[in-house]
């Protein structure tokens, strides 16, 4: 993240694979992911090297919380669901895994693939690769393959939707009948059981999309993963009114 004179606050920079555009101007600050991928002589896709261009926005569209309390004779439900919409984060953890093999989307880094997209001339992608690492079953030597030597080296397919929807907090309370209780001594009396961050929706891959990888005191909040994600707790009470 940077903030550049005349771009928005939030953004997100990072390198990318290179697309193909005919030799028409692109973009030099935003990608266009519209536009077919770059191959090289390699039948890999080309990564940006040092460059950068803006990925995404780490400021939500949408900042929404809502709660309501219910209540039937002795008993009380108090709930709070928050919400935040259309924003991306770079996911350092996802970006790990992804050069171990623990995604879905790796299972097929024993197998071919022709990578869709067009070469320097113009032309469409026709050679087959081996995704695996070293040797393939063509003689060809892949090196670390492709997950861990073109994909998990590049911040584009890092940077994705983080959106959530969470059910905050959630409390259930009982008044005790008065005549339960010490006419002197005790004038009201309740017992409840609050949990908080009890449920969560999120596209977001492998952690709470909530969690920040900076500290407290920094303002960089386009990234998480490798770190831990909010607690999940629950909390018995006893409230007495003398």
């Amino acid at each position: 993240m940077k903030l550049v004179e005349g771009q928005a606050f939030g953004n997100i920079y990072g390198s990318y694979f290179n697309r193909y555009s005919g030799g028409q101007p692109q973009d030099p600050n935003f990608l266009d992911k519209n536009l077919p991928l770059l191959i090289g002589a390699d039948g890999f896709p080309i990564i940006s090297g040092g460059t950068q261009r803006i990925l995404g926005n780490s400021q939500p569209d949408y900042v929404i919380g809502m709660g309501n309390n219910f209540s039937y004779k002795r008993f009380s439900l108090n709930v709070l669901f928050d919400a935040r919409l259309g924003f991306e984060k770079y996911n350092w953890l996802e970006d790990f895994y992804s050069a171990f093999g623990l995604p879905d989307y790796t299972a097929d880094r024993r197998s071919f693939r022709t990578f869709e997209g067009v070469l320097a001339n113009g032309t469409p992608n026709t050679k087959q690769v081996w995704l695996g690492q070293r040797f393939g079953p063509d003689g060809v030597d892949y090196g670390e393959g492709y997950y861990r030597r073109f994909y998990r080296n590049v911040s584009e397919p890092f940077v994705t939707d983080a959106s959530w929807v969470r059910l905050r907090s959630a409390s259930l309370s009982y008044a005790l009948p008065t005549h339960w209780l010490p006419k002197k001594a005790i004038r009201s009396a309740s017992v409840s059981v609050t949990g908080n961050n009890l449920w969560l929706w999120t596209k977001y891959y492998g952690v709470d999309p909530e969690s920040s990888s900076y500290d407290a005191g920094s303002n960089n909040d386009g990234s998480a993963g490798f770190t831990y994600p909010t607690a999940r707790t629950i909390m018995f009470s006893l409230n007495v009114g003398f």
